[in-house]
């Protein structure tokens, strides 16, 4: 005589269980909508992976993007905000600055990160 109700209610939750898969994201290229040349990809220690570019000769440089999944990505910053580095890095006549940050890579060492560019 319970019969009928227990069929009509595993019956309602089969279906509640299948419309609340979990469905794989989707995306479509470009996954980040932005000019990031050289772009370079790395995991760190924290199991997020963090992605860095050139940015040329335009400040602050070398942008810093990070991810859990390489779809979704969020800016946190960038490896170069100014060139304080003296004199020498003056755009006026200075010398040592040649046109931005090229190729930029950024790695974990001892739980510090730190980028090259």
């Amino acid at each position: 005589m319970h019969s009928i109700p227990l069929v009509v209610a595993l019956s309602s939750l089969e279906s509640a269980v299948s419309n609340t898969a979990v469905r794989a994201d989707t995306f479509t290229n470009p996954v980040v909508y932005e000019d990031f040349a050289d772009n370079d990809v790395s995991k760190g220690p924290d199991g997020l992976f963090y992605f860095s570019a050139s940015n040329m000769h335009f400040f602050p440089g070398a942008p810093i993007l990070r991810s859990a999944d390489l779809v979704n990505c969020e800016m946190i910053g960038h490896s170069v905000p100014t060139l304080n580095f003296g004199y020498n890095y003056n755009l006026n006549g200075g010398v040592a600055y040649r046109g931005g940050t090229w190729a930029s890579t950024m790695r974990y060492r001892r739980a510090i990160r730190r980028g090259t560019g």
